[in-house]
């Protein structure tokens, strides 16, 4: 709703490159209920925008409060998710358009929500309420009439009786916390001065961070309390009424945690806190008491760089799940965040880094889920632009992985994002051929992650245009299958894998749709060897082609591994280098090759007959009248259409018979002594033909059999020109005792 006096919700517009797992998942997945964990959504407008609290609701979505603006202009955002990160709704709440920040959302027991922070540059508390669809209800009036400096970092809990606590630090250079009790329609029913942990003083008091409910019905607070850098965290325990139970102030020698930046109650009873060490706050640290606040244990968790504590949560098997922001001094802008695993005992098991955008993604907050899982709250920015943060939520699955949560970098040749660089990744580079997006800010095919915003169009498989793209320069072109040969064969773990890779298939065909005719064999030179290579015949045409890969091999200790290539020039799939690229990539010891080719015109193309020559370089020249066997194998053949529906194909073996007679004629059968020299000839060129009984006429047929010329004799000797197109044609030769069929190789 909107108001028409000075307190106004509204909503922004986002930036809608949002939702950086959904556009894939969602065309795989189909409807909403299909949605597959983890996920991660980004929110906010052209400012900076951050989330300091996240709850989840009653719907088993989630809740979150932060502020978002643009500097002294700052406003509570808030954002309500359904259970798959999907945005029901988001709201811009402003008191007096200065400088409102929320620090806490409570979700109430009558479905709506209260928002509580601090607004005006007066920091005094404001607490706003609103129903589940985000309207607003009341706003409390009553805290403008407060004394400057009342309420610095406001936050807020829920009493059994549905009343409202607000805890907030008074004071500019001294801290005294000061507690409101506010009833369910936004009174203020009371005020109190708490009895400080440490009374304030110039730079000294206590300090609240944290606030949270226990399940006797009261709260905790955990913080800081003494002065600057000799600061100890505390823990600070209240019952349902409000009232002040017990407090520890951990100053023992040993415990070396300058401030706690969260509390969480634990299933026996017990508290861990988290936060950063003392007396420089360097590194991420965690303390765990009973539950009556007596120590157990207190235990750091160096780095090579400043890593501080933000929260923690319980998890399973006794351990503890701490999310710590990273960074190499202070002052900096960008931050990395990890994800610690602690045992029982406060010893480190493992860090794992999670990278939600291109430098800089902080966690804030972090809370266990009904399905066994948890969802973290925090911020990222995605431009390498300060002031450019977006609020940012991840959700785990019901295991608590995250693997896949974080941000589809580019891995340069990874095309088609399944960790894997092989010839597959050419398919949709052919489809994505032309488009142009936002290049990167690293251009460059070296095998790390690299970031970029998504482009406009994702293929069929939900994969983001921007991979395509591996040189970064914002355009699918040629140039980008460098990537693919530089990083074939590379791997990376499948932490960011989000998209399927595998697509329903075709029936498999019989017989040979890929294949050489071995009689067709052309020994060029005593060294040099081409075979024409096919793809379909008349009978099983190829339909709808657009793209294929194939591995072709043969014995290394014969043939040269680093020449076996294919030419395909000529091929009726396209013209190489124009509108079909096709790349290979070699394997010298084992004597294989993997080939690829694709189309980028986007038109597919249905046929049948010669798709290029398989050439090759003998290890060792083959001597006068010398006979070498060859077995050329081809497999991993599939072909795909435009769509990448892939076009199950067969293959095989073939044996090959390399006879060196060098003659100039064609030493293969010998009917009637009919002579062809030269044989190979080039393209246009004369060919004479001698036989022992006059020639009557000579037919000049394709290798798919099609008629391409025809001339009449009455000699013996015979010259006629050879056709203009290259490749293999068959000679019928009809003399007085018959007709002879022979072979025509032409160059």
């Amino acid at each position: 709703m909107f108001w028409i006096t000075k307190y106004q919700t509204f909503t922004r517009m986002k930036k809608r490159i949002q939702f950086l797992t959904f556009f894939g998942l969602f065309f795989l997945y189909g409807p909403i209920n299909g949605q597959v964990f983890p996920w991660t959504a980004p929110f906010g407008g052209p400012g900076a925008d951050f989330a300091t609290d996240i709850k989840q609701t009653s719907d088993n979505g989630y809740i979150i409060a932060g502020y978002g603006g643009d500097g002294f202009s700052a406003n509570y955002y808030v954002v309500k998710l359904n259970e798959y990160g999907l945005l029901q709704w988001e709201r811009n709440l402003s008191k007096d358009n200065y400088a409102e920040r929320a620090y806490s959302v409570v979700a109430t027991s009558d479905g709506g929500f209260v928002v509580i922070g601090t607004a005006t540059q007066m920091n005094r508390p404001w607490l706003v309420k609103l129903d589940s669809n985000g309207d607003t209800l009341w706003t409390s009036q009553w805290t403008s009439t407060l004394p400057q400096n009342s309420a610095l970092l406001a936050r807020g809990a829920e009493l059994p009786d549905g009343r409202i606590v607000v805890i907030g630090a008074e004071g500019s250079y001294g801290y005294q916390p000061n507690m409101f009790l506010v009833s369910q329609n936004g009174e203020l029913t009371e005020q109190r001065t708490l009895n400080a942990i440490v009374p304030p003083g110039w730079l000294a008091g206590t300090f609240v961070s944290h606030i949270e409910n226990t399940a006797d019905g009261g709260f905790v607070l955990t913080g800081s309390a003494g002065s600057g850098t000799g600061t100890r965290p505390f823990i600070w325990k209240f019952d349902q009424n409000a009232d002040s139970v017990w407090s520890v102030h951990f100053t023992q020698q040993g415990v070396w945690m300058r401030s706690a930046e969260s509390i969480k109650q634990l299933s026996d009873g017990g508290y861990i806190l988290s936060g950063y060490t003392a007396p420089n706050s360097e590194h991420s640290c965690a303390l765990r008491a009973d539950a009556n606040g007596n120590l157990l244990w207190f235990s750091s968790f160096p780095d090579t760089i400043y890593t501080q504590a933000t929260d923690v949560i319980e998890w399973t098997d006794g351990k503890f799940l701490i999310t710590e922001k990273r960074f190499n001094g202070f002052g900096e802008t960008f931050f990395q965040t990890a994800l610690l695993t602690v045992d029982s005992e406060g010893s480190l098991l493992n860090r794992e880094m999670i990278m939600a955008s291109d430098s800089s993604t902080t966690i804030t907050r972090m809370r266990r889920t009904s399905d066994g899982g948890f969802v973290m709250a925090g911020e990222i920015n995605e431009y390498l632009v300060v002031n450019e943060q977006d609020l940012f939520v991840l959700k785990s699955d019901a295991e608590g992985n995250i693997s896949g949560a974080g941000i589809d970098y580019v891995w340069p040749g990874d095309i088609n994002y399944d960790g894997t660089v092989n010839m597959d990744d050419l398919m949709i580079l052919g489809v994505t051929a032309g488009a142009a997006g936002p290049p990167r800010v690293d251009q460059s095919i070296g095998w790390y992650p690299h970031y970029v915003t998504n482009w406009a169009d994702t293929v069929v498989t939900g994969v983001n245009y921007k991979h395509a793209d591996t040189d970064g320069n914002g355009i699918v072109d040629i140039h980008d299958t460098l990537a693919i040969i530089t990083n074939y064969g590379l791997t990376r773990d499948l932490d960011n894998r989000r998209y399927v890779s595998s697509l329903p298939t075709k029936s498999t065909r019989s017989g040979n749709d890929l294949f050489i005719i071995p009689e067709e064999v052309m020994l060029i030179d005593a060294v040099n060897v081409e075979i024409p290579l096919y793809l379909g015949e008349a009978a099983t045409p190829v339909i709808g082609f657009y793209g294929m890969r194939f591995s072709m091999a043969t014995d290394p200790t014969l043939v040269v591994a680093e020449s076996m290539t294919v030419d395909f020039t000529g091929s009726w799939l396209g013209t190489q280098n124009t509108d079909l690229w096709a790349i290979q990539k070699t394997f010298a010891d084992e004597g294989a090759t993997d080939l690829g080719l694709t189309l980028n015109n986007h038109q597919p193309v249905s046929g049948f007959g010669q798709i290029g020559f398989v050439k090759f370089s003998l290890a060792q020249p083959l001597q006068h009248g010398e006979v070498l066997n060859l077995e050329i194998h081809f497999d991993n053949l599939m072909a795909y259409e435009y769509d990448l529906t892939p076009i199950e194909l067969s293959t095989g073996t073939f044996q090959i018979v390399l006879d060196n007679n060098l003659t100039g004629m064609d030493d293969l059968v010998f009917n009637d002594k009919i002579h062809v020299f030269p044989n190979p000839v080039a393209a246009g060129h004369p060919v004479i033909i001698h036989s022992n009984k006059a020639i009557s006429t000579i037919e000049i047929y394709s290798i798919a059999g099609l008629l391409v010329a025809s001339e009449k004799f009455d000699l013996v000797t015979q010259q006629f020109t050879a056709p203009a197109e290259k490749g293999i044609y068959l000679l019928k030769i009809y003399t007085t005792s018959g007709i002879t069929t022979k072979r025509l190789i032409v160059n």
